[in-house]
């Protein structure tokens, strides 16, 4: 297991999550996906690098993504 490149994925899908353009879809992540203020802290993060977590993330991450309308990052709308 690659630790280091697993947080790094963790954070940027909990980035990439939280910009959903759907209200649906973020809910969604906050249910199944990494807990709300977990992605601010490495050791946090650890918990969710375990195999089969770091799985439903990826589960949780692209049923968000599938979900959302677009991305909406820094006020632009990419849909």
């Amino acid at each position: 297991m690659n630790r280091t490149e697993r947080i790094a994925a963790l954070k940027a899908m909990a980035l990439l999550a939280r910009a959903a353009n759907d209200e649906t879809a973020i809910d969604y992540w906050l249910t199944y996906g990494i807990a709300d203020g977990d992605e601010d802290s490495d050791e946090e993060l650890d918990y969710y690098t375990a195999d089969d977590t770091f799985k439903d993330i990826i589960k949780a991450f692209l049923e968000t993504m599938r979900q959302s309308e677009g991305l909406y990052i820094d006020s632009i709308l990419g849909a």
